[in-house]
This record gives structure tokens, C-alpha cells and sequence, in this order.
């Protein structure tokens, strides 16, 4: 490059483009690489899914046959409410959030407790009901019957969710998304030093290798 007079001015220099790093998203655990690939449930998570939905089942049952012997009460609205809460907890535990059996403990451990309390309250209405009203008897055996095992699966749900199979499940799932969320990050450049602007002639040598035109050859200056 020339100006009006025919002297070069140089080949204006691109400076380098500083280099990248990305910013750390947490730490990866000793022992359990990232995942490639999303992890897929194992047998306890299966299991504890298999638990939680048969305690749907049984919630949605009992709300119909205690419908069918008296009117729509407290205990019938809070049955429905657990159903609702127990299909959160169980897309949460497939999904691999600790959340999901947090919450599902909890509403277990609350169910085993009403349940214990509700269950000798209802073999004693049993007694009057045989007497006084005979065609609920059978209704009332069923309700007795789905305590028993609604009790019995909220145990197993509790202890399928802890087992360690279902946690390896959740921490997979942790170190998953953590690897997904490193190779997704936006990329920050470092800060560097400024470059120093290279003069014409070094700049036109250093990049095609010899003098640049219409200048005279640079020799050594003696002392």
C-alpha cells in the first residue's frame, strides 16, 4: 500500500485473536465421568415408579368407594390432593431430581400415619355398619383392605427411593446435565496484553517475505 507520493506505508497488521477458556460449571466428582449420553433409570428407580403409581391407583379407588358410602368429605378431597401430589413426585423421580423423593417421603410418611390412625376408626364403624347397614359392608371391607396396602406400598416407595441404585440414578443425572451445561456455555475471551503496532516495512517482510516496492533495500547501518 502506497500513498499519493509512491512511498509504502505498510500492510496494516491483524492482530491475533486472543484466546478462549471456558468458565467453570461446577465440579465433576472423582469416580463418575460424564455421561455421554442421558442416563436411563435403573431397576430400583423403576420399581419406585412402579410403587408410587400403584399408590395412585389405590388413592383414585379409594376416592370412588368412599364416594359411593357417604357424601364427598375432607378425607375424600385430601385423597385426590395426594394422588395429584404422588404423579408430581413420580415424573420428578423419572425426570432424576433428589426433589421427587424428598417430597414423596414426606407425603409416604404422612400417608403411613393417617392411615394407622384412620384404619382402627374404620374396623370399629365396621361393626355398627354390618348392623345397621348391611349392603356397605362389603365397601367398608374394601376400604379396610386398600389402607392395609396403601400402608404397605408407602414403605416400599420410601425405602425404593433411597436405596443406593436410586441415588447413583439422580447423581448420573446431576453430572449429565452439568456436562451438557459445560459444552453449551458461551465462551469468554482472557484478557491479554495489548499488542504493540509492528512498523511497515518489518510488518510487509514478516508477512510476504521481502521488500516491500518503490523502497530501496535496507542495509546495516556501520557504527
Amino acid at each position: 500500500m502506497s500513498d499519493q507520493y509512491g512511498n509504502f506505508q505498510g500492510v496494516p497488521q491483524t492482530p491475533a485473536p486472543a484466546p478462549y477458556h471456558k468458565p467453570p460449571h461446577g465440579r465433576l466428582d472423582q469416580g463418575y465421568p460424564a455421561a455421554a449420553q442421558k442416563p436411563r433409570p435403573g431397576i430400583t428407580v423403576m420399581l419406585a415408579l412402579a410403587a408410587i403409581l400403584i399408590l395412585v391407583a389405590l388413592r383414585i379407588v379409594d376416592f370412588f368407594l368412599t364416594a359411593s358410602i357417604d357424601s364427598l368429605d375432607a378425607s375424600s378431597w385430601r385423597s385426590l390432593l395426594f394422588t395429584i401430589f404422588y404423579i408430581a413426585c413420580g415424573c420428578q423421580v423419572y425426570l432424576g431430581r433428589r426433589s421427587g423423593s424428598i417430597v414423596q417421603t414426606i407425603l409416604s410418611a404422612l400417608a403411613i400415619a393417617v392411615n394407622l390412625t384412620y384404619l382402627p376408626e374404620v374396623i370399629k364403624a365396621k361393626e355398627a355398619i354390618d348392623l345397621f347397614a348391611p349392603k356397605y359392608s362389603g365397601t367398608v371391607n374394601m376400604v379396610i383392605l386398600l389402607t392395609i396396602v396403601a400402608t404397605v406400598f408407602s414403605i416400599i416407595a420410601i425405602v425404593l427411593l433411597w436405596l443406593p441404585g436410586t441415588l447413583q440414578y439422580y447423581k448420573e443425572v446431576a453430572l449429565y446435565h452439568q456436562a451438557q451445561a459445560r459444552q453449551t456455555a458461551p465462551q469468554f475471551p482472557v484478557q491479554g496484553q495489548p499488542q504493540q503496532p509492528m512498523p511497515p516495512q518489518q510488518g510487509y517482510i514478516q508477512q510476504y517475505g521481502q521488500q516491500p516496492p518503490n523502497q530501496p533495500p535496507q542495509y546495516p547501518q556501520g557504527q
